[in-house]
């Protein structure tokens, strides 16, 4: 198996066992280029996990020494008033977590737009979370960075 390659899952269908491997990419330039944005629906909020309504399930914890942070829908939040209201972005490229240089070239591109990101890594994907308000800009400043590399790959060396 590759070293990009991931681990089969099994998946069964009427009784029969299917193995499913599921490639990572690992070439910053082709992840690139191949990027598209998805956009979950709501408002996020990064908040400490005190401050998370009791029932409400955070959808990503990041445990720090100083506490507990949480993500969560904003009307999730009780006992204070958010500081960063967000929209939760997904880079659809399914990327290696070794690959070095996606999360810098994605950051680079949305500060060329003055827009602040704040990066979640997950097994299969990276999430983005920006300024509910920027959320429009960021990602056509990432369709410009997928198209910018695209052109990149498909233009043939000249003789």
């Amino acid at each position: 198996m590759d070293a990009g390659a991931r681990p089969p899952k099994d998946s069964s269908e009427h009784g029969r066992r299917h193995i499913v491997v599921v490639m990572a990419v690992s070439d910053v330039t082709t992840m690139l280029s191949n990027l598209t944005v998805s956009r979950r629906p709501g408002q996020y909020c990064i908040v400490d996990v005190r401050d998370v309504a009791s029932g409400a399930e955070p959808a990503a914890i990041v445990r720090e020494s100083e506490g507990t942070t949480a993500v969560v829908l904003i009307e999730d939040v009780v006992g204070t008033e958010p500081e960063f209201v967000a929209a939760w972005l997904t880079l659809d490229v399914q990327s290696d977590l070794a690959t070095v240089g996606l999360t810098a070239a994605v950051a680079t591109c949305l500060a060329d737009e003055a827009i602040a990101c704040n990066v979640l890594a997950g097994r299969l994907h990276d999430h983005i979370l920006v300024a509910h308000r920027d959320a429009p800009r960021a990602i056509e400043a990432l369709k410009g960075l997928a198209l910018r590399h695209s052109r990149r790959v498909n233009i043939a060396p000249t003789k």
